[in-house]
């Protein structure tokens, strides 16, 4: 979550705390925490997803919440550049971060070495740009 929030910061976009849901499931809590994505006023009209199972426990509580993706919320996720994923978002070759990994691993060095991994944006129609639902800048 620190890593988002900076990155939010860093592109100048405000956030708030509460607009950051933690989809992992809690043992006290054997349901999704996402009642607050589909309950906020003013809506939400758009979802930043970890994963793509992340992205799956969004699309099934919107569709539950009566919202359709991407008219209503829009759903952007990471993904495996190898995936099939129906959402947009970037993609990276996992198998070559995990290559890149053990390479660190069996280097080690203090401070870590920092690396780039290519990425590349996978347009898969799961959101609809700000102009075309209404919205200006």
């Amino acid at each position: 979550v620190a890593g988002y929030v900076a990155a939010l910061k860093a592109a100048g976009i405000h956030h708030r705390q509460e607009a950051i849901f933690n989809v992992l499931p809690e043992r006290n809590k054997p349901t999704y925490p996402l009642h607050g994505l589909f309950k906020s006023s003013p809506s939400f009209t758009a979802a930043v997803c970890t994963d793509e199972s992340a992205a799956e426990l969004v699309a099934r509580a919107a569709s539950a919440f009566g919202r359709r993706i991407p008219d209503d919320l829009g759903v952007v996720c990471f993904q495996n550049m190898r995936s099939r994923v129906p959402y947009s978002g970037p993609a990276s070759d996992f198998q070559n971060i995990g290559l890149e990994a053990c390479g660190l691993l069996g280097k080690w060095a203090a401070p870590a070495p920092q690396i780039r991994v290519p990425c590349v944006w996978r347009e898969r129609q799961s959101f609809v740009e700000l102009r075309e639902i209404g919205i200006r800048d």
